[in-house]
């Protein structure tokens, strides 16, 4: 071979070898944006896929037609509806013909009980993220604004993130590009200011609409006060196309919703078994009349009547539904009836057992709170239920769950729609008082199991993942996320992961917590190993950067407590050693405890005392809000944890402040235990 020829090749190998480096790099990059797994194809948004052909026809081409526009105005659309009028399953749908026609840059779909507690902070990061990996042209532009953004830290307001990270990037790019949608959706259909944060979010990109070239971005939203008072009295302007799920036709509705009924009731009479056509002749024609031009009360009519253990209990049901009507014209007040009636029927063979009835109540517990994805093995692991029980139960509660595939011990699953949590949480809607929910209850119940789990001996282990090097990088570890389902229960990851936002949003007033999720939060921090394995384990799921925010947020907590409270020095110390030594415990989990042992210990300042002081009201997290409480008083309450229990009674918070009464869900009768009315205390029953 020449010199030449071996030159060549010389040359050849050192460009593959830096293409390869370049794309490591740029790969790397772009991870450190820690983007959210919430695109429309994430398992999460299974229950909009069902998108059914021959239906929301004129709206499509619509939005169609705005998307592949390449005119200088609305670059923003607004999908506007109310809860449950289908706007998610549209947005995910168009999101997926957009996707194969190449003109989809960024999807993001938000679901309220998702476990992205910080996407408001995520979500620009994510879209970016997504841009650099579906636009080639973006890519390295992206990745530079990306390395460039990084350093100055990861929580940064949304509009230096966006001028950082896309619209700088849109800046760089020669040459016309085909127009990319991005697609953003349920992102006000949470609790935690959501609906203020989607306004921040129009008023922004509204501002900088000249600036967004080739993107167009889709928003569905609610027809909020706030939200509207963004777009203007008069709807769409120069910078935001309006789009009203109320604008199309009714006739067309009424005929998207009978095709819709009639398809899946007779899916279900095809194989013989399914009753109600062949005995209610006009069931679909009722029961369109009965939507009204309304996807959500439809299917969940369609799920009630297709799913009850008994073929012959949907002939009740519609009869049920179809005296609802005739009790009330108010839609809502018709979906509240379905949703009784499914309870009802689930549990009626059980109602006076009281062990059972405690089972039914954990488990609807953990669905309505859950925090990430769920399956019936976890619930039971959670719960401490036989997951024959467990699947039971769930199998009752078919009509009102949303199960990925066939019913089984790893099935994820979630209720049908936010609306049914919303039912099962507020007494003027739900008059089943055996099956009343309190979130601050339910979350306080869920964050004591977490703990308790976590607390119990060999729960947390040092290398978690079995490796025989424990000085192996968590880079070059291609099966970890193998390794961390096999060798760490799945129940144990919940807890490790999200016992610190159950335990957040279970705070009573003043930064205290109730009294048994007191003594879990104690016992879990009272070993400065446990915590030190604990911060391992989170560093092998890509969480330090969560662990820390959950340290500092526990101390401020420990500042509250009584003096004598020997938990917040482990706490602080714990917190100094992963914030001094972050980097290497990120790249190398496995090495924690060992660093931890050849770090001194750091001496308590002179003067050091957990009482609070005004500098450490400054510093308590309002990310770990106080919520209003009356409840039990301490000695009502067992200081002794259980095994497994039901979760603590429901109770009745009116909205107004001057008020508040508590019921038990023992028994069918409502009693109010206590009212507070302007300050003054007194004790009846009604």
């Amino acid at each position: 071979m020449s010199q030449d020829a071996t030159l060549r090749e010389i040359a050849s190998a050192a460009m593959v070898i830096g293409r390869r480096s370049r794309i490591r790099d740029e790969s790397d990059a772009l991870l450190k944006l820690n983007p959210i797994e919430a695109s429309y194809k994430a398992s999460a948004t299974d229950e909009y896929a069902k998108f059914h052909a021959g239906t929301r026809v004129e709206l499509m081409d619509e939005l169609r037609v705005w998307s592949q526009d390449t005119g200088d105005t609305h670059r923003i659309a607004v999908l506007l509806g109310a809860a449950g009028s289908g706007k998610s399953t549209v947005a995910h749908q168009f999101a997926r013909r957009a996707d194969e026609e190449n003109l989809l840059g960024a999807s993001i779909f938000f679901r309220r009980g998702s476990p992205h507690s910080d996407y408001q902070h995520r979500m620009i990061p994510t879209i970016s993220y997504q841009l650099a990996t579906s636009c080639r042209a973006l890519r390295p532009h992206i990745v530079v604004a990306a390395q460039r953004h990084l350093p100055i830290g990861t929580h940064q307001a949304m509009e230096h993130q966006l001028e950082e990270l896309i619209l700088n990037a849109l800046q760089n790019v020669d040459g016309e590009l085909t127009p990319l949608s991005i697609v953003i959706d349920g992102a006000d259909d949470r609790h935690d200011g959501s609906v203020h944060f989607i306004s921040t979010l129009l008023r922004l990109l509204r501002k900088k609409t000249p600036n967004l070239k080739f993107l167009r971005v889709l928003i569905t939203a609610r027809p909020e006060r706030e939200i509207l008072s963004v777009i203007g009295p008069f709807g769409s302007t120069s910078s935001i196309r309006v789009i009203s799920m109320d604008d199309f036709s009714c006739l067309t509705a009424h005929a998207d919703i009978h095709l819709y009924i009639s398809t899946e009731l007779g899916r279900c009479a095809e194989d013989g078994t399914f009753v109600l056509l062949r005995e209610r002749q006009n069931a679909v024609e009722k029961l369109t009349e009965l939507s009204n031009g309304f996807f959500l009360y439809a299917a969940t009519l369609v799920n009630a009547l297709t799913v009850p253990r008994n073929t012959w209990v949907c002939l009740d049901i519609f009869d049920k539904i179809l005296e609802g009507r005739a009790v009330s014209h108010s839609l809502f007040t018709r979906l509240d009836t379905t949703y009784f009636s499914v309870l009802q029927n689930a549990f009626h063979e059980i109602r006076n057992d009281p062990e059972q009835m405690s089972q039914v109540r954990q488990i609807l517990a953990i669905l309505a709170r859950a925090q990430d994805q769920i399956t019936p093995k976890t619930i039971g692991d959670l719960a401490g239920i036989k997951l024959s029980e467990s699947l039971d139960i769930l199998d009752r509660l078919a009509a009102v769950l949303r199960v990925d595939g066939e019913m089984g011990p790893g099935s994820q699953i979630g209720f049908i729609h936010p609306s049914f949590t919303d039912f099962i949480s507020d007494i003027h809607r739900c008059n089943d008082y055996a099956v009343l929910m309190d979130p601050l209850s339910d979350h306080a119940w869920i964050a004591s199991r977490c703990l308790f789990a976590l607390s119990q001996d060999g729960a947390l282990k040092q290398n978690p993942c079995q490796y025989e090097n424990i000085r192996i990088q968590r880079a070059d570890c291609s099966d970890l996320t193998k390794r961390l389902h096999e060798n760490v229960p799945e129940y144990i990851r919940y807890a490790v992961v999200h016992w610190a936002s159950h335990f957040r949003q279970a705070l009573l007033p003043h930064g205290r917590a109730e009294r048994e999720l007191d003594v879990a939060m104690r016992q879990f921090v009272s070993e400065k190993e446990r915590l030190l394995i604990w911060v391992e384990t989170m560093g092998w799921m890509d969480k330090l950067g969560l662990a820390v925010e959950i340290l500092y947020n526990a101390q401020s907590w420990c500042q509250f407590q009584e003096p004598e409270d020997h938990s917040q020095p482990f706490i602080a110390e714990v917190l100094r050693f992963v914030r001094a030594h972050f980097g290497d415990i990120d790249s190398n989990p496995g090495q924690t405890v060992f660093l931890f042992s050849r770090t001194p210990s750091s001496p308590q300042p002179v003067g050091f005392t957990p009482i609070p002081t005004t500098s450490s009201l400054k510093t308590f997290d309002s990310s770990w809000p106080s919520a209003s409480w009356e409840g039990e008083s301490d000695a009502g309450r067992s200081s002794t944890p259980e095994a497994a229990r039901s979760p603590p009674k429901c109770l009745d918070r009116s909205l107004s402040r001057k008020r508040t009464s508590i019921f038990t869900a023992d028994t069918d009768c409502r009693k109010r235990l206590r009212t507070c009315r302007s300050g003054s205390r007194d004790a009846r029953a009604d």
